[in-house]
């Protein structure tokens, strides 16, 4: 009896062990994405990035990161929902609506951009660029 209560703690531990190692969260790697930066491979960085994004859970760090990723690889669309998740969380970060306005002014919207710059110079009217 004693020997299957030996065995039964030993399983326990085992499992418990193994799910600790597997079930970790994922870490990003800020080496591996400033490499892929340096390279200049932003669509590579979006999809790496990916990987730790969670619908619905805000990590501007992470936001940041894919908004920016995938506005340098041409991805606007993309960049776009990142960026106004982002606007969701900080509606006055000049920075996030500056991104926004260029993002709609090169897909050709300037109606939509030249709103984001008006809330910019709103905000910050010597904001040089939003003339």
């Amino acid at each position: 009896m004693a020997r299957y209560k030996l065995l039964l703690i030993v399983k326990m531990c085992c499992l418990l062990f193994i799910s600790a190692t597997y079930c970790q969260e994922k870490r990003l790697d800020e080496k591996h994405l400033l490499t892929l930066y340096q390279a200049q491979n932003f669509g590579e960085a979006a999809s790496y990035l990916e990987k730790f994004y969670k619908e619905g859970l805000v990590n501007t760090k992470i936001l940041e990161s894919l908004a920016f990723s995938n506005k340098m690889a041409g991805n606007y669309i993309q960049a776009k929902k990142y960026y106004e998740e982002l606007l969701q969380e900080d509606e006055n970060s000049i920075s996030i609506l500056s991104n926004l306005a260029g993002i709609n002014f090169q897909r050709g919207d300037y109606g939509k951009a030249t709103e984001y710059y008006q809330k910019i110079l709103a905000l910050h009217s010597m904001h040089i660029a939003s003339y």
